[in-house]
């Protein structure tokens, strides 16, 4: 399905051989705004606080009082609203929506996870960031598409060689 014409007002600016639209900027604002919004929910709230609890330990988080059962059905909500906003700006971008449009990116999107760093919000940022310029890269230098998921993969099998944690997790403590 498509969307109707206009729905957005698109603008092309160009400078130093790049393009860049107006939607794509537009992406790029709510994704961050997005990004620190959660940040900072997670960081200030108390609801974030028992989110961070119930992740870090939920035997020790019910022992506190926090209802675990809820909060993990909280962070399904979060979880299913921020996913339907990545499809909305998803199918602007691509101007189509169909129920089965992200299965291309569902990989992707796991491997940026466990690139940036699992729990890590500005590590999922960062491991989207290198996913995308090593793919970007592969494509401008060999001039073809045909390699890019087998370097990209190749990046985060060698970053994880690395830096199990990935690039800005941080290491499990071993629990007795």
């Amino acid at each position: 399905m498509r969307f109707p014409a206009n729905t957005v007002a698109l603008h092309i600016w160009r400078f130093a051989g790049i393009t860049v639209t107006s939607l794509q900027v537009e992406i790029v604002a709510v994704a961050l705004l997005l990004m620190v919004g959660l940040t900072q929910f997670l960081k200030r709230s108390r609801t974030g606080k028992a989110i961070r609890a119930v992740a870090e330990n939920e035997r020790m988080a019910r022992l506190l009082g926090i209802h675990v059962d809820g909060i993990i059905a909280f962070t399904f909500f979060i979880s299913s609203a921020l996913g339907g906003a990545a499809g909305i700006l998803f199918g602007l971008y691509f101007d189509a929506l169909s129920p089965d449009m992200g299965r291309s990116i569902e990989l992707k999107g796991l491997a940026v996870i466990v690139l940036g760093g699992m729990g890590s919000i500005p590590g999922a940022i960062a491991g989207g960031l290198a996913f995308g310029l090593s793919e970007v890269l592969t494509v401008a230098i060999t001039g073809t598409s045909n390699l890019r998921d087998a370097v990209a993969f190749a990046v985060l099998f060698a970053i994880l060689l690395l830096r199990p944690s990935g690039l800005l997790g941080r290491a499990r403590m071993r629990e007795a």
